[in-house]
C-alpha cells in the first residue's frame, strides 16, 4: 500500500465513524438520514456487516441498513460510544 493509498483509506475510515458516532447519541430522523447518507458513501456495494460470534451477516447496503436501522433501535434514547472496532 502506498502512502496515499494509505491515507485514502484513513481518511474514508475517519468520516465513516465520524459519522456512526452521531448515530449513537440522540438524533432526528433527518440527522439519521443525513448520517447514514455519509455513512453509505465510504461503504462499498459489497459490504458485509458480520457478528462472528454468532455468523449473523448483513450483505450490501440493503443488509448494512438493516443491521444499523435495528442495532440503532437497541440504545434508543441512550449514549453509546465505541470503544473498539476490528475491520
Amino acid at each position: 500500500m502506498t502512502p496515499e493509498e494509505y491515507d485514502t483509506v484513513r481518511r474514508t475510515w475517519l468520516k465513516h465513524v465520524g459519522a456512526e458516532e452521531k448515530l449513537f447519541v440522540p438524533h432526528s430522523e433527518e440527522d439519521e438520514e443525513q448520517q447514514l447518507a455519509i455513512v453509505r458513501s465510504t461503504m462499498t456495494d459489497e459490504c458485509i456487516y458480520e457478528i462472528k460470534t454468532t455468523d449473523v451477516r448483513w450483505e450490501g447496503w440493503g443488509g448494512a441498513l438493516e443491521f444499523y436501522k435495528t442495532f440503532l433501535a437497541a440504545f434508543s434514547g441512550k449514549q453509546w460510544v465505541p470503544q473498539t472496532v476490528v475491520i
